[in-house]
């Protein structure tokens, strides 16, 4: 499309032109979105919005960066190579972004760490078999959700003996909107 559009028109293509960068913008927005969509986050019931929030602004941080290089790459500032290699990274940073903010999110709402047996497959044919990182971090992975299990079940199991003991939930208080 965007070659389509750039041999209609009559300006020549130069490598200072921001089209490549500036396709990194929606990416940059939607993992923002993506961390701060209206859900409640909670890790084994305990609100984690200020580790949403926090990064949430380092998303906007990192695109504020990126939005003020791209003004400088317009300016003509760097050679057209030089231009093009930051273009195609700041691509690369929004592109991150988008697919970290959807992770994070997925973790925190999940309240669990995954790994992909497939990912796993294909680091180990690329390590010749050796166990590497990747399944250093499947483990320790597996030992955080085991205690993130016991953690939830021990604050279920409190909040059911909280209700048994006479705590109604999310009740009105006495004499505030009570039926007569």
């Amino acid at each position: 499309m965007i070659y389509v559009i750039l041999s209609a028109s009559a300006q020549q293509y130069v490598l200072s032109n921001i089209d490549i960068g500036l396709s990194a913008v929606p990416f940059f927005l939607a993992g923002i979105y993506a961390l701060v969509l209206p859900h409640s986050a909670t890790l084994a019931f305990r609100p984690k919005k200020r580790m949403i929030w926090l990064m949430a602004a380092v998303h906007v941080m990192l695109m504020t960066a990126c939005c003020l290089l791209l003004v400088r790459i317009h300016s003509g500032q760097f050679s057209g190579p030089a231009s093009l290699w930051l273009q195609l990274s700041i691509f690369a940073v929004g592109w991150t972004l988008y697919v970290g903010g959807k992770q994070a999110r997925y973790l925190v709402a999940g309240g669990r760490l995954d790994f992909s047996e497939t990912h796993r497959q294909l680091f180990l044919q690329l390590r010749g078999g050796r166990p590497g990182l990747y399944d250093e971090l499947a483990a320790v992975a597996e030992a955080t959700n085991s205690k993130l299990r016991t953690l939830k079940a021990k604050q279920a199991a409190d909040l059911r003996s909280q209700r048994r003991q006479g705590k109604p939930r999310g009740r009105l208080k006495s004499g505030k909107g009570s039926r007569s």
